[in-house]
């Protein structure tokens, strides 16, 4: 059930955010390879503002759609671990739904006027947009490094269908290597 809600999230904006950049704007390409009417204008920069703001949300309703369903199978067994694992669950969202409604609200608001967003020479004032990028970076590592281990522990205990639970901890497994990845990759 995660994987149809994160999809329905995730892979529409995915796609929306990036059309127009790749099909209009040249994203892809090397900047002396474009043309000076793209260069000098405000179109790729405003993509870009508005590529943040599509990245908050989508990042905030996949992980929170994941911890939902975390919730919901940790509801069903009642040892230690599981209300362990539950607790952290719960923090771990109370984490996204904080950090990423104020990313969101961040990012909208970044400039002042907002059009100095896609018009940086426009008068106006930004808040530090580098230290701002760093700190989502690091939210972005932690809250996903939070919500692809908080359910080991239990998978790692249950008993029952073991070739399901082998499934699920190498799905979750490969996802805390794509998280790793993406960041290193980034850096």
């Amino acid at each position: 059930m995660a994987d149809a809600r994160t999809d329905l999230v995730d892979l529409p904006g995915e796609g929306l955010k990036n059309a127009p950049g790749v099909t209009e704007w040249g994203y892809g390409q090397h900047a002396a390879d474009l043309p000076p009417n793209i260069v000098h204008s405000p179109g790729p920069l405003k993509l870009y503002w508005l590529n943040q703001i599509l990245f908050q949300l989508t990042t905030l309703l996949t992980k929170l759609s994941l911890c939902y369903t975390y919730a919901h199978l940790f509801r069903q067994a009642n040892s230690r671990l599981v209300r362990t694992s539950g607790f952290i669950n719960a923090l771990t969202a109370l984490l996204v739904l904080t950090y990423y409604s104020a990313a969101f609200f961040v990012c909208i608001f970044e400039c002042s006027p907002i059009s100095k967003s896609w018009r940086p020479h426009e008068e106006g004032r930004c808040t530090n947009l580098r230290a701002f990028r760093y700190a989502t970076a690091v939210a972005n590592l932690v809250t996903s490094v939070l919500v692809i281990a908080t359910p080991l522990p239990v998978v790692f205990r249950m008993r029952q269908q073991r070739s399901e639970v082998r499934e699920v901890i190498f799905l979750l497994l490969l996802g805390l290597v794509c998280v790793l990845w993406e960041n290193l990759e980034n850096d």
